[in-house]
């Protein structure tokens, strides 16, 4: 929008091209190899159902030429290290549910329960360590009827976009 104004009258499918596509992910060189593949494989995933007919190579091509270099900055530091969101979000829900049986204070069954919680929560729904600090009940943690959404500001992202979503129903087992 403030770049390009004119192109604002086209429709979405026809304003990306594969250079803008790489000018964006340029402007954006703070970020990781792997964040810029996610944005561009997002934005040509919604463009794609909504301009089905268009010819999408040449930005196909750029976000392959993304997904190699995201497979080759992949950090060394991560192998092994990786435990799959089911396994966390199990040994949290476990973690929480034998509060009542293994903590021996009302205040050590508190947080047995809560670091459970936590840890099935951020296994349903990651969130940098940041965004889950700063979530507030009422501004970015909502009640709506029978769920809860979260809503991550501007301020609280890595990509400086707001961002929301509702909890995942597995999280309603804990009652």
């Amino acid at each position: 929008a403030d770049r390009d104004q004119h192109l604002l009258s086209v429709a979405p499918g026809a304003r990306v091209s594969a250079e803008m596509l790489n000018e964006w992910v340029v402007s954006r060189a703070r970020l990781s190899a792997m964040s810029h593949r996610m944005m561009v494989e997002n934005v040509l995933r919604i463009l794609r159902a909504h301009a089905p007919d268009r010819d999408w190579t040449r930005e196909l091509g750029f976000l392959g030429h993304l997904r190699r270099k995201a497979r080759r900055n992949m950090g060394h530091r991560k192998q092994g290290r990786i435990v799959s969101s089911r396994l966390l979000f199990e040994t949290g829900r476990e973690h929480a549910l034998s509060a009542n049986s293994s903590a021996s204070t009302p205040l050590a069954q508190a947080t047995r329960y809560r670091d459970g919680v936590m840890i099935a929560f951020l296994a349903a729904l990651p969130l940098r360590v940041r965004s889950v600090i700063e979530l507030e009940l009422g501004t970015s943690a909502l009640v709506k009827g029978d769920h809860i959404v979260i809503a991550v500001s501007e301020d609280m992202s890595k990509n400086a976009t707001f961002w929301e979503t509702p909890v995942p129903n597995t999280m309603h087992i804990f009652g």
